[in-house]
């Protein structure tokens, strides 16, 4: 698949979106069901914890999920 055309970068977009909206809803639904509110990890929690963030869901336009 050639990743230089408007298409793949469309297509990538949504698929982007769509996975954002599923862990939103996923962390959503976890919050209700702990009935707590998450926080996003601190700076320093990542730094410390070794975490590759390349291996999670990249999140795109988090506000407009």
């Amino acid at each position: 698949m050639d990743t230089s055309t408007e298409d793949y970068k469309n297509f990538k977009a949504a698929l982007d979106r769509a996975q954002g909206k599923l862990y939103t809803d996923c962390i959503n639904k976890i919050d209700e069901l702990l009935n707590v509110e998450s926080e996003p990890p601190t700076e320093e929690f990542l730094l410390n914890a070794a975490i590759n963030l390349n291996d999670y869901p990249r999140i795109v336009n988090y506000k407009h999920l």
